[in-house]
């Protein structure tokens, strides 16, 4: 479904287009030590267990983007508000642990700026460098590149849920993220038209996730790396979508 999946065309124009660094590589970037008073939580506002967005007109959605930033929110950092068609719907667990907690707002964070970069057409700019580091910068600034090629946007809701935390940096400064997402219900459209576009539902659109996050010099936590399996049937089998 989503462009944001397709890999191959990814990374393709990441060869062409971008200095991408160690494409494909499986192992954890290399940990972070923050700087002076940071913390584990980000300055804009904590998302809720489900994050819809409000705010943007259909024009304001649509039209072609006048320069590649966007508004700044409380904090200095963009505005992540999401046009009303838009719902991300994270089911985020209480962990109790102030990293893991922060780390999973960055990552919260990080996919409300991929699809407010999405929304806006840009593919660089605060939107992207402030939630995106290393690998994970080169590769979301490729597919938003690929999307403004295609023509599109999204729409609908996305669920994301089974979340679990496989490695944890002892020094809490570093930790590996799983979840899943159901995009079933979450399509791509045309961003000329405004309509849906057709899609395989399902098993297809089920998905196992894998990001490193990384708490960064200025003490917020953001995404290095990650990588993704379509049609995961453990996914599919999880309870929380």
């Amino acid at each position: 479904m989503l462009i944001r999946r397709d890999k191959v065309l990814m990374m393709a124009v990441a060869a062409v287009i971008l200095p991408v660094a160690a494409c494909g590589s499986s192992q954890p970037a290399a940990k972070i030590t923050p700087g002076p008073g940071g913390g584990t939580t980000t300055a804009s506002a904590s998302p809720t267990t489900s994050a819809t967005s409000t705010v943007p007109t259909a024009s304001t959605s649509s039209a072609a983007p006048t320069s590649n930033s966007s508004p700044a929110a409380a904090g200095g950092l963009p505005d992540l508000t999401l046009p009303p068609d838009v719902t991300l719907q994270f089911n985020l667990p209480k962990t109790g642990d102030a990293a893991k907690d922060g780390a999973l707002q960055g990552l919260v964070q990080e996919e409300e700026a991929q699809f407010k970069a999405t929304e806006l057409g840009v593919s660089s700019g605060p939107i992207v460098d402030d939630f995106d580091i290393q690998d994970a910068n080169n590769s979301i600034k490729a597919l938003l590149i690929l999307q403004q090629r295609k023509g599109e946007t999204v729409t609908g809701t996305n669920i994301y849920y089974d979340w679990k935390f496989p490695e944890v940096d002892p020094g809490e400064k570093s930790m590996q993220i799983t979840f899943c997402e159901d995009e079933n219900k979450f399509l791509s459209k045309s961003r000329t038209t405004g309509q849906a576009l057709p899609q395989q539902t399902g098993l297809a659109q089920i998905y196992s996730f894998k990001v490193d996050m990384l708490l960064d010099h200025d003490g917020r936590w953001k995404a290095s790396y990650y990588t993704w399996k379509a049609g995961d049937a453990g996914c599919q089998a999880a309870e929380g979508h």
